[in-house]
C-alpha cells in the first residue's frame, strides 16, 4: 500500500529539499502542533511509494512514477525540481519517469554535486526517462540552466577566470560580479567576495559546498534556490543573501556552521535554515526584512544564537530541536508569527531573559515552585518547565501567536491572559492538574497530561481550536453557571434562544466536549482603576538634612545662619563630605513674602483621590538631588532612619498594594530624568509592567540652557524657592554636584536644535578668545564640552567671588552625565506603558547665550555740577547676554520637555494665558498647583475620558492674532529696576530683613540680575510704571523690544534703546509703558539727586537710539572729566578750553536773551557768530594741540561741539 502524504501549511516547510527519512515521523507530528493557518509551502510532496504527484506548484505540476517502492521528498520550486531519495533496503536501482516538464526540451540532472551531471531530456509528452540507484541516499536536482564555477586546493580551479587567487591561503578574491554557482571543491578555502555579486536567474545554488573548513564572506547572493548551500563546518560572515527562495541553508554539519553579521532578506521561503545539523552559532545577523520565515531549525540540536535581529519578515524563527541557547536576539514586527519552539526535551533549552518578541522579553522558567508572574514583567513570551504551584495572571504578552507552555508543569493557574491581536497559543505538555480560565488565545494544545480545567476562555481561531493528544481527565467546562468556553468557530452554529448566553447544543471537536459552550465573546478589558501615584519632585525639591550631636540640622532649604551650604559640599569625585540624608519634599517654600506652594495643593489633590478611594496610596518620593538620578535609581538615598531607599523598591511596594497592581509615576522637572533612570533599572529586572503610565511635567529631557548660566556664573533658580543664596554660593556648591550636571544641554539638545545656542560676538575683550577657538558658535557637542571645561580656550579657574568668569567645571562629572544622558536620550518607552509629556509654554524661557561687549564709560561729578561727566574710554568690557523664547515655562524649553517620539502623548501648558487670566502666577517651579493641570492629572489617574481642560492643549498654542504682545527691557547699570501694575503688583529687588530679593507679583514677568546687568519681562497690554534707582555713580544703557508671538518665533515689532546716560547713587528715573505699548512710552525723567526736580528728559526715538542731552555745561564738565582720565595732558590746554567753552556760553545767553525780545536778524547773525566760534574751537582741538589733546579726548569734545551747534 502506497502511503503519499502533501504537507499542509502545518508542516511548517520541514522538509523542502533535504527530507530525511528518519525525520518524518517527527516531522508529521510536528505537523499537528501547529495552527493549520500558519505556515504553508506549495509544491511539496513526501512518503513513501510508487507515485508521487504534485498539484500545487509555483512552478512545474510533477509527477514521478517509480518501478520500485521508494521513500523520497520531493519539491518543485521555481527553476529546479529536487528529489531527496532515500536508501531501500529491497532495491537497488528504480526506473523513473517524471512527467510534467515542458515538451522536447533539455534539462539538466545533478546528483548530490554539481560534479555528477547527466542531461535529461523529456518527449513530445513531457515525460524524460531515467535509471535511479537507490541503494543509498542521494539528492537529486534538475534545473533548466547548466553553468557552475569551480573553486579547489590545488589550482584555485575556475577561480582566475572571476577573481585572483592566492595558495599560501587558499582564498579565491573576486574582482567580477559572477552569473553562475560557484562551489568549493576542497576543505580549507576562504571564498571573498570582495562586495562582488552571485546571481542566478531563480534555480540552483549560488554558492555550495560539501566541504569544511571553508570561510564564505563579503559577497551578495541572489536569485537562486538556495543562496548558500553548505553541509559541513565553516563560516559564513559579512555576506548580504537576498531575493533567493532559502538564503542560507545548512544540512547535516557537525560540528556547526559559524554564520555572523550577514544580511538576509527577501527569500522567499526561509533566511537562514537549519536541518539535521548541530552545534552551530548564529550571531549579529540581521535576518528581514521580508523571509517567509526568518531562521528556521528542524531535527536540529545544540544551537547558539546571539544577538540577532530578526523583524520584518512573515515570521521571525521557527526551532525544533533541543539544548538550543538564546542570547540578546530581538524578534519584532514580523506580520504572522514572531517566535516558536518547539522541542522534545524542553529542559535542555538555555534562553535567557535578554531576548524579547517586540520590545517584551521571553520568559523560560526551569524548576521554579510557588511563584506568581502578572504583567509586572512585562513578558513576550511565557514558558514553565518543570514548575509546580505557578500563578500567571493578567498576563499580556506580545502580539503574533506568542506561546504560552507548560511543560512538565502542574497544579498551576493561567488567568487574565491575552494579548492585543487574540492570538496566543497555548501548549500543555505533559501537564497535569492546571486551571487555564478566563483568558483570550488563538488556540490550546493538551498533550498526554491529565486533570486539566480549561473553562471560561475566549478561543479565537475560527478554524482550529485545539489540538488533543492522549490526555485524560481534563475538561472544557464547569457546572453552570460557570459553563465552558467561548469558541469562535462555534459561532456560527450556536443558537441561544433562551438568552441565558449558553448555546443551546454541546461542542464536539478532536474527541473532546465542551457541554456548556458560551454564546458570546467574555470582556475580560474591563480596566481596574485604579493604579497608586508615586511622585517624584523636581532638583531642590527635597528638603536635606544632617545629624548635629543630638539634634538635626535642615540645609536645605538653607537658613540665615550656620554653614548649611559648607554642609552641602561634594568632594571633586561627586560623593558627599557630610552624611546627608532627607525625609520629605517641599511643599511650600521658605520665606513669607517670596515664598510660596510648590507642591502643596497638588499634594492635597493626591490625598483627597486617596480619601475618596480612587487610588490606594501615593508615596511623594524625596530623594537627594545633589546625586546623578542613576545614582539615586541604582544606590538609593539616604533617609533619616539611616536606611537606603530605592525609588524602584519603593515602588514595588505602592504596586503591590494598588487597586491594579500597577503604579503611575508622576514627575516634575529633575523628576521626569529620574523617572527614566528608575525604568531602566526595572526594564533590567523584567519588572517595568508595574508601572502602566508616566507623567513627565516640564522635565529638561536633553537639558535646558539655563543649566549652563548656572553652572557658568551661579545664576540659582533657588530664588523661586525662596532661599537667600548668592551667586558664589551657588556655583560653589553646583561645581561638584553631578545632579545639576544632568540639566545642561545633552548632545541630542544640539542634534535637535536648529539654530545653535551659544555665540560670541565680541572682537576687543576677553571673549575674543573663545571666538578664535570655537568660531562664531558652538555647534558641535565637542566644541561645548570643551568650552564648559576650558580644555581649549585655557581659561584659568576663578576664585569663588570672580561670578563674572566662566567657571571651569569637573571634567570627569560632566563626562559621567553626558554618557549618562546618552542613555536617558535614547530610551523608549515599552509597549505596555503610556508616556504622557507636558511642557509649560508661554514664558521667555532663557534659551542661549551670546557673548557680546560693551565700551566702558568712566562718569566724573564734576564740583558744582549735577549731571556727571560719562566719557567712553576707548576699552570694552565682556557681557554675557541670555537670549529668551516664549517656547518655555521660564526654565525648560519646551521641545526638551517633548524630546521623545511622535507615538508618545505631548500636551502643552498655557501659562501665559493662565497668569493673565488668573491671580496666581504660575511657572516652571510650581506648575503643579495650577488647577487646570491637577484636574487634567487627575482624570488621568482615575481613566476619565474628560475633554482637555482650559489652558490645556494638544499643540503649540497658536492664538496669534489675539496674542498679547510682551516687553523685553535689558538694563546695563548701577540702577534697580521697579515695575508696578496698575493692581499694585511689584517686580524687582526689594530689601527683606537686610537681604535683597527679587518679588515677581505681576504675572508673566521676570527679572534676572547678572551683576550689575538686569534682563526684565512682563505682559503687554498694561500700564506698567517703572522707576530706576540709582545705587552708584555711573552711566546706563536700556533697551526695550515689543515682541508679537507668530507661528515662526518671537518677532521685535518695536524697540528703543536709550545709551549712555549719567546716573549717581542717588539718581531716580522714571517712565511708563502704557497698555497700548512702546509707542506711547512716556518720557524718561532723570532726578540726579531725588529733589524732586528732573535734571534732564528724554523722548524716546521709536525703532532708534535716543543718546544724552548734551549741553555747554555738558562740554566743560567733559573737559575736567578729560583731563582727569589724562586724555588733556596739560592745565593750559585745559584752561583754554574751558574759556573758550566759557565764551560760547556767554554767546548762547546773549541769543537766547535775543530771542526773549524777538530780535529776529540780530539774533541771526549772532547764530552765525557762535557757530563759527564752535568751529574755530573745533579746529584749534583738531590742529594746535596734538600733543596736548589726546585722541580720546579730541573725538569727545569735537563730537559734543558738533552736536551744540544751532541749526
Amino acid at each position: 500500500m502506497i502511503e503519499i502524504k502533501i504537507i499542509k501549511k502545518s508542516a511548517i516547510f520541514l522538509l523542502i529539499g533535504a527530507f530525511l527519512f528518519c525525520a518524518i515521523s517527527v516531522l508529521s507530528a510536528q505537523a499537528q502542533e501547529a495552527p493549520e493557518d500558519l505556515f504553508r509551502i506549495p509544491g511539496i510532496i513526501e512518503g513513501t511509494g510508487k507515485n508521487f504527484a504534485i498539484t500545487d506548484s509555483e512552478y512545474l505540476n510533477i509527477s514521478l512514477t517509480s518501478s520500485e517502492d521508494i521513500t523520497a521528498g520531493i519539491e518543485s520550486a521555481p527553476e529546479m525540481i529536487v528529489m531527496d531519495i532515500r536508501a531501500s533496503n529491497e532495491s537497488y536501482f528504480s526506473n523513473f519517469i517524471l512527467s510534467g516538464l515542458s515538451a522536447n526540451t533539455t534539462y539538466h540532472k545533478y546528483q548530490d554535486d554539481y560534479h555528477n551531471y547527466a542531461p535529461l531530456i523529456s518527449d513530445e509528452n513531457g515525460k524524460a526517462f531515467f535509471v535511479q540507484d537507490v541503494s543509498q541516499d542521494h539528492l537529486v536536482f534538475i534545473q533548466p540552466r547548466k553553468s557552475t564555477k569551480y573553486i579547489n586546493s590545488i589550482t584555485g580551479g575556475d577561480c582566475g577566470s572571476i577573481g585572483n587567487w592566492n595558495a599560501d591561503s587558499k582564498t579565491c578574491t573576486l574582482n567580477t560580479d559572477v552569473n553562475d554557482t560557484i562551489q568549493i571543491d576542497s576543505d580549507g578555502i576562504t571564498l571573498d567576495g570582495n562586495g562582488h555579486k552571485v546571481i542566478g536567474t531563480g534555480t540552483g545554488y549560488g554558492i555550495t559546498t560539501k566541504y569544511s573548513q571553508y570561510i564564505i564572506k563579503n559577497l551578495i547572493v541572489s536569485g537562486f534556490l538556495r543562496g548558500i548551500f553548505v553541509r559541513k563546518s565553516g563560516s559564513i560572515i559579512s555576506n548580504t543573501v537576498t531575493g533567493n527562495s532559502y538564503g542560507i541553508y545548512m544540512e547535516g554539519a557537525n560540528p556547526g556552521v559559524n554564520i555572523s553579521n550577514n544580511s538576509v532578506s527577501a527569500n522567499t521561503i526561509n533566511g537562514i535554515y537549519l536541518y539535521n545539523t548541530k552545534n552551530n552559532i548564529i550571531s549579529n545577523n540581521i535576518i528581514g526584512p521580508d523571509n517567509w520565515v526568518g531562521l528556521f531549525q528542524t531535527s536540529s540540536d545544540y544551537n547558539t544564537y546571539e544577538n540577532n535581529d530578526l523583524s520584518g519578515n512573515q515570521m521571525g524563527a521557527v526551532l525544533y530541536g533541543n539544548h538550543n541557547i538564546l542570547r540578546g536576539n530581538t524578534l519584532y514586527d514580523n506580520s504572522e508569527s514572531n517566535f516558536y519552539i518547539k522541542s522534545s526535551d524542553m529542559m535542555t533549552n538555555d534562553i535567557g531573559i535578554d531576548n524579547t518578541i517586540d520590545g517584551k522579553p521571553i520568559y523560560y522558567e526551569k524548576n521554579v515552585s510557588n511563584k506568581t508572574y502578572d504583567d509586572s514583567m512585562n513578558a513576550g513570551a511565557f514558558y514553565c518547565v518543570h514548575c509546580e504551584n505557578i500563578i500567571l495572571k493578567n498576563v499580556s504578552l506580545a502580539d503574533k501567536r506568542a506561546q504560552m507552555v507548560f511543560w512538565h508543569t502542574d497544579n498551576s493557574l493561567v488567568e487574565g491572559l491575552t494579548s492585543e491581536d487574540k492570538s496566543i497559543t497555548v501548549a500543555l505538555d505533559y501537564a497535569t492538574n492546571n486551571i487555564i480560565r478566563k483568558n483570550t488565545f488563538n488556540w490550546i494544545k493538551v498533550a498526554y497530561g491529565s486533570g486539566n480545567n480549561i473553562y471560561n476562555n475566549n478561543i479565537m481561531s475560527p478554524d482550529m481550536m485545539t489540538s488533543i493528544y492522549p490526555s485524560f481527565g481534563s475538561l472544557f467546562y464547569q457546572p453552570l453557571p460557570i459553563g465552558g468556553n467561548y469558541w469562535k468557530r462555534n459561532e456560527a452554529r450556536c443558537k441561544d434562544i433562551n438568552n441565558d448566553k449558553i448555546c443551546d447544543d454541546q461542542f464536539f471537536f478532536d474527541g473532546e466536549t465542551d457541554i456548556y459552550p458560551w454564546a458570546q465573546e467574555f470582556d475580560f478589558n474591563t480596566p481596574s482603576c485604579c493604579s497608586s501615584v508615586m511622585f517624584l519632585p523636581g532638583i531642590k525639591a527635597s528638603r536635606l538634612y544632617k545629624k548635629d550631636g543630638g539634634s538635626e540640622d535642615q540645609l536645605w532649604e538653607p537658613n540665615y545662619f550656620g554653614n548649611d551650604l559648607e554642609d552641602l559640599a561634594l568632594s571633586e569625585s561627586g560623593e558627599s563630605i557630610n552624611d546627608v540624608y532627607t525625609k520629605d519634599i517641599i511643599e511650600e517654600a521658605g520665606l513669607p513674602i517670596i515664598g510660596g506652594n510648590i507642591y502643596k495643593t497638588f499634594v492635597d489633590k493626591l490625598e483627597a483621590l486617596k480619601n475618596d478611594g480612587a487610588i490606594n496610596d501615593y508615596n511623594l518620593f524625596a530623594y537627594d538631588w545633589r546625586k546623578s538620578v542613576e545614582d539615586v535609581a541604582q544606590s538609593g538615598t539616604l533617609y533619616f532612619d539611616g536606611a537606603m531607599k530605592l525609588a524602584t523598591a519603593e515602588l514595588k511596594n505602592l504596586a503591590e498594594n494598588s487597586q491594579n497592581k500597577k503604579v503611575t509615576i508622576i514627575a516634575h522637572s529633575n523628576g521626569g530624568l529620574l523617572a527614566k533612570a528608575i525604568m531602566q533599572e526595572l526594564e533590567k529586572s523584567g519588572e517595568a509592567g508595574k508601572v502602566d503610565k508616566i507623567i513627565l511635567v516640564g522635565t529638561p529631557q536633553m537639558g535646558t540652557p539655563l543649566a549652563i548660566l548656572s553652572m557658568l556664573y551661579g545664576y540659582d533658580e533657588s530664588a523661586l524657592f525662596g532661599t537667600l543664596i548668592s551667586q558664589s554660593e551657588a556655583r560653589t556648591l553646583a561645581e561638584n554636584m553631578p545632579g545639576a550636571y544632568g540639566l545642561l544641554p545633552s548632545e541630542k539638545y544640539l542634534e535637535r536644535m536648529e539654530e545653535p545656542f551659544i555665540s560670541f560676538s565680541s572682537e576687543n575683550t576677553r571673549y575674543k578668545d573663545f571666538k578664535d577657538v570655537y568660531g562664531e558658535n558652538i555647534d558641535s557637542f565637542d566644541e561645548l564640552r570643551k568650552f564648559l571645561t576650558g580644555e581649549d580656550d585655557g581659561r584659568e579657574k576663578p576664585d569663588a567671588d570672580e561670578i563674572d568668569l566662566e567657571n571651569v567645571l569637573n571634567e570627569n562629572i560632566l563626562d559621567e552625565a553626558v554618557e549618562m544622558h546618552q542613555r536617558l536620550d535614547e530610551w523608549t518607552p515599552p509597549s505596555n506603558v503610556e508616556v504622557m509629556e507636558i511642557a509649560g509654554w508661554g514664558l521667555d524661557t532663557v534659551s542661549g547665550v551670546d557673548y557680546t561687549e560693551k565700551e566702558k564709560m568712566d562718569c566724573y561729578a564734576s564740583p558744582g555740577f549735577k549731571i556727571p561727566s560719562c566719557i567712553g574710554i576707548g576699552e570694552y568690557e565682556p557681557v554675557y547676554e541670555p537670549q529668551f523664547t516664549v517656547d518655555g515655562d521660564k526654565v525648560v524649553v519646551a521641545p526638551s520637555a517633548l524630546m521623545l517620539p511622535e507615538s508618545v502623548k505631548k500636551y502643552w501648558v498655557d501659562l501665559y494665558n493662565y497668569n493673565d487670566n488668573n491671580i496666581s502666577d504660575r511657572k516652571h517651579s510650581n506648575i503643579l498647583e495650577m488647577n487646570p493641570l491637577q484636574q487634567f492629572l487627575s482624570d488621568i489617574i482615575e481613566n476619565k475620558d474628560n475633554s482637555l481642560p482650559e489652558y490645556i492643549e494638544t499643540s503649540r498654542p497658536d492664538d496669534y492674532e489675539n496674542a498679547k504682545p510682551r516687553i523685553r527691557m535689558s538694563l546695563y547699570s548701577p540702577l534697580d529696576i521697579h515695575l508696578k501694575d496698575s493692581a499694585g503688583n511689584k517686580t524687582g529687588p526689594e530689601i527683606i530683613d537686610g537681604h535683597t530679593i527679587i518679588k515677581e507679583e505681576i504675572p508673566n514677568s521676570y527679572y534676572y540680575q547678572f551683576g550689575e546687568r538686569k534682563y526684565i519681562g512682563f505682559p503687554g497690554g498694561e500700564n506698567i510704571q517703572v522707576v530706576m534707582n540709582g545705587y552708584a555713580l555711573g552711566s546706563y544703557t536700556l533697551q526695550l523690544e515689543e515682541v508679537k508671538i507668530t507661528e515662526e518665533g518671537d518677532e521685535v515689532i518695536a524697540h528703543t534703546v536709550f545709551t549712555n546716560l549719567p546716573t549717581t547713587a542717588d539718581t531716580t528715573v522714571s517712565f511708563n509703558i502704557p497698555e497700548t505699548g512702546l509707542a506711547d512710552m512716556t518720557t524718561l525723567k532723570a532726578d540726579m539727586d531725588s529733589d524732586g526736580v528732573n535734571e534732564y528728559e528724554i523722548n524716546k526715538i521709536l525703532n532708534g537710539t535716543a543718546v544724552p542731552i548734551v549741553t555747554i555745561e555738558t562740554i566743560s564738565n567733559n573737559v575736567d572729566h578729560l583731563a582727569k582720565l589724562g586724555f588733556i595732558t596739560d592745565v593750559k590746554t585745559q584752561n583754554f578750553l574751558q574759556v573758550k567753552i566759557r565764551e560760547l556760553s556767554h554767546a548762547k545767553d546773549m541769543i537766547e536773551k535775543m530771542d526773549s525780545k524777538d530780535n529776529k536778524n540780530p539774533k541771526a547773525n549772532q547764530i552765525k557768530l557762535f557757530n563759527k566760534k564752535i568751529d574755530d574751537l573745533i579746529r584749534f582741538i583738531e590742529n594746535k594741540f596734538p600733543q596736548t589733546i589726546l585722541s580720546p579726548a579730541k573725538e569727545t569734545l569735537i563730537k559734543n561741539l558738533e552736536s551744540i551747534k544751532i541749526k
